[in-house]
């Protein structure tokens, strides 16, 4: 990396100044219309150059460059008319601030958590202010009040979610001391979908602002709260940025060609021509038109002034070099800002269970009601209702599941039934069910203003009710007896022998425990053939795209962080959240595979590669061939957009392939961005990232009269795209291979749909070679593909759900289970299976 320092050196004269080299010119709206007035002598001071002049606007008089936030800095022997200041991102976060950074709610907990008898009835009836608290309960009720706290009235309109402002003010500093802090109960109501019975849409009742008429008061909201603390944007001269690119090398010094209406684009790619160098813009600047005082600079130079215009820099790409923002890639920032925020709100949610807990034990919430005055209050027969679903929900459902809590609508309360229908009317194209709701109360909490107005309660609750009960832990019953295999059933196993002595031993170490087949991964025909005609049965397994074959570390495929798949692997084990996914995420029973290191589709040993792979499928005497992981993570075709609360969208970019230098560098060349550079719109941070330039989110329109921004909306779905269509014309041969195999065929269905949660357990179906590779939508399972068989992976460290679920599939003849055994090592593997399968005797 060449440093600040090493880079290039540059002058930057006041903009304010008066220079011999431009003739004084009057006011200008704009920055081209000033220039236009002023006289450059090119041939004395040499070429100047200025970003697209007539789309800078004067911010105060137009009478010199620092009314348009701009300065003259001399780059060698030209100069540029560059932007006064830059932006720096500080990518070296500190410790959270677990106390100023904690999210409001959780300090309304710490808060409640801290109250006596006297002050928990004033909490749950008037509010309790500053007055009525002592101590570190005054700090904390000043920490959560919002800065300031803005209010309006509102007259609720027809659609009763919404209104019309009457008036609106702030609460002076000097009255905040008398603003309350009250509590109350309010409905949460679950409308399911038709098509997808376990998704669902929650609706609060505080969704609701009234009927229709009301006038209502609530927070004037005023911007989102900053994360624990962090504000890592800093404002400081624009000077230059750290870059990869060294322009003092020789190659640099020669003259390229200026014309005023070249666009970044164009003057790059003639530098390019000139040196030698592949030169490429991020689409943000690419078309940018450039103003020139002069025909021709040095390549260096001008490369340098022209990173100072947009505040970027030069990025290695493979052999090329991207301008953009800086070096570390949007998408791969707001991944690492991920990383920080997801575990500090992790550290703050294990801090509001446990206030929740105490408050739970304590019983301290157990008298707090619903708002009279709320239109969704319930009557008594859903207060019935919704305490029949909090018992339910705490006999083994603590965390409520989709269902556990559904009632008839037809015994709510009119207002709810009215609610419901006139929701779902609104919103005809999501399907919803209406003759059956989730029902759910929340713990809410509003704020009271000095006149003793009540504000409507905030968006955000404190939580489920059932939360703050202290409900019984039900143990898990493990399994403890070997698993009893079912002969007639299709139970194999999967192993990876790279050698013929452990091919042997696995076989032989199968049959003496009662496997009548085994799953063979190997790369060795040899090993195949040695594991051959010792009683059980032999299927090949072939993962198409697993790196096996004298790859090079530069050609491995990667994530967005450049993670090949081993090293994706010791860093996933490292992340809390991971771990709490693996543990709480319904239905997956224990941890998704290991990931594995894997090429690219643009690697270019791929025909001998599916040579190699097909020819150890031609082994003769094999039982099949079992095809799995055709599509790496991150090669599915389609983003639905979709979000899993169990399953954040941070953990499923950090999964996501595809980001070898080869991948990036080809779509650089046909979209002009660095995909590191695309980032993810959904992932909310809170946390302000944008640079001059360079607006980190697609739909931030950058003020010029381009189509950058419509581009930058597309490019996600564009990239997405791109990755799958190179996967699935390069997997076509390795298939084409198998055209004329007469042993049967298992293969892994490829998913239509990228982000989704990562599952443990996988299947495979039969395929008949020329049949399309079969694919599948993430809702559906191995019951709708006939013949179809599940895979679960098992070892050491797998989850007592695994063993549960083996346990059961193990002794029934109508389920075909394989377990991937493949994780566990050649030399543990005889514990292993000593420690699950008992052994046949006479075998």
């Amino acid at each position: 990396m060449i440093g600040y320092r090493g880079w290039f050196a540059f002058a930057v004269v006041m903009a304010g100044m008066s220079l011999s080299s431009f003739a004084e010119a009057g006011s200008a709206d704009t920055l081209g219309e000033f220039l236009s007035k002023m006289t450059w002598d090119a041939s004395k001071s040499g070429t100047l150059i200025a970003l697209d002049p007539d789309h800078v606007m004067a911010r105060t008089g137009g009478g010199n460059l620092l009314s348009f936030d701009r300065k003259l800095a001399t780059v060698g022997k030209m100069s540029a008319v560059v932007p006064t200041d830059m932006v720096l991102i500080n990518d070296e976060l500190t410790e959270p601030n677990m106390y100023d950074g904690l999210p409001r709610e959780a300090k309304v907990l710490y808060l409640l958590s801290t109250l006596n008898s006297h002050q928990l009835d004033l909490v749950r009836t008037v509010g309790v202010d500053q007055h009525d608290l002592q101590g570190e309960q005054i700090k904390v009720l000043r920490s959560l009040l919002p800065k300031p706290l803005a209010w309006k009235a509102v007259r609720v309109n027809e659609s009763e979610t919404s209104g019309n402002d009457l008036d609106h003010g702030v609460v002076p500093a000097s009255q905040t001391d008398r603003v309350r802090l009250k509590i109350q109960n309010e409905l949460e109501i679950s409308l399911h979908l038709q098509s997808r019975p376990l998704a669902y849409r929650p609706l609060q009742a505080s969704d609701m602002l009234g009927k229709a008429g009301d006038k209502v008061f609530v927070r004037d909201e005023s911007g989102p709260q900053t994360p624990f603390g962090a504000d890592p944007k800093v404002v400081e001269p624009n000077k230059p940025k750290p870059s990869q690119l060294n322009v003092e090398d020789p190659k640099f010094s020669v003259q390229v060609e200026v014309r005023s209406g070249d666009t970044v684009a164009e003057i790059l790619k003639r530098v390019g021509l000139a040196t030698g160098l592949e030169f490429h813009a991020h689409l943000r600047v690419a078309n940018l038109p450039i103003r020139a005082f002069g025909s021709a600079a040095r390549a260096g130079d001008l490369l340098k002034a022209i990173a100072l215009c947009v505040t970027g820099t030069y990025r290695k790409v493979g052999p090329a070099y991207v301008l953009t923002s800086d070096l570390i890639g949007a998408r791969v920032r707001e991944l690492r800002f991920a990383f920080w925020k997801g575990s500090a709100d992790k550290a703050a949610n294990e801090r509001a269970d446990a206030w929740k807990a105490l408050l739970g034990k304590t019983g301290a919430l157990s008298k707090v009601g619903f708002d009279p005055n709320d239109p969704l209050a319930p009557d008594r027969r859903t207060l019935d209702l919704l305490n029949g679903v909090a018992v339910s929900s705490s006999n083994g459902e603590p965390n409520g599941q989709p269902g556990v809590n559904m009632v008839l609508t037809a015994e709510l309360s009119p207002a709810i039934r009215e609610f419901v229908n006139r929701y779902a009317s609104a919103n005809p194209s999501s399907g919803y069910v209406t003759d059956r709701v989730g029902l759910d109360s929340l713990l809410q909490y509003t704020f009271v203003l000095p006149d003793g107005q009540p504000l409507h309660p905030e968006r955000s609750p404190l939580g489920a009710v059932r939360y703050f009960h202290d409900w019984p832990k039900h143990a898990v019953q493990e399994v403890t007896t070997k698993f009893k295999v079912d002969p007639s059933g299709k139970h194999p196993i999967i192993v990876r022998a790279e050698s013929d002595v452990d091919a042997t031993k696995a076989v032989d170490l199968a049959h003496e425990h009662g496997i009548s087949e085994i799953w063979l991964e190997t790369h060795r025909k040899s090993s195949l053939l040695a594991a051959q005609n010792r009683g059980v049965q032999i299927s090949l397994v072939i993962r198409p795209w697993e790196a096996f074959d004298r790859v090079t570390i530069q050609n491995l495929d990667r994530n967005v962080l450049g993670d090949p798949g081993a090293k994706l692997g010791i860093r996933r084990k490292a992340e809390l959240e991971w771990h709490s996914y693996v543990d709480s995420a319904e239905g997956i029973g224990g941890e998704p595979p290991e990931p594995y290191d894997s090429v690219t589709p643009l690697e270019e040993g791929l025909p001998r590669r599916w040579a190699t792979l097909s020819e150890l499928g031609q082994t003769p005497g094999l039982a099949g061939v079992v095809v799995l992981d055709t599509e790496p993570t991150g090669y599915e075709a389609n983003d639905t957009r979709s979000n899993f609360g169990y399953y954040s969208k941070w953990m499923a970019m950090m999964h996501e392939f595809g980001y070898s230098d080869a991948m990036r560098l080809a779509y650089l060349r046909e979209h002009s961005i660095d995909p590191i550079d695309i980032d993810e719109p959904e992932l909310y941070l809170n946390i302000d990232l944008e640079q001059p330039f360079f607006p980190d989110y697609a739909y931030i329109h950058d003020g010029r009269d381009n189509d950058a921004t419509q581009d930058m909306r597309l490019m996600l779905a564009a990239w997405c795209s791109y990755r799958a269509k190179l996967n699935q014309r390069a997997i076509l041969p390795f298939f084409q291979r198998f055209s004329d195999l007469s042993t049967p065929i298992w293969v892994m269905p490829r998913l239509t749909a990228i982000h989704v949660p990562l599952e443990s357990n996988s299947f495979v179906v039969p395929w008949t070679p020329g049949a399309d590779v079969p694919t599948r939508e993430p809702s559906r399972r191995e019951s709708s593909f006939p013949g179809a068989i599940d895979i679960s992976p098992f070892n050491e460290d797998s989850l007592p759900a695994v063993s549960r679920f083996l346990s059961w599939a193990l002794a029934s003849p109508k389920v075909q289970t394989a377990i991937d055994m493949s994780s566990v090592p050649a030399n543990r593997l005889p514990i292993f299976m000593d420690r699950w399968f008992p052994k046949v005797p006479g075998k």
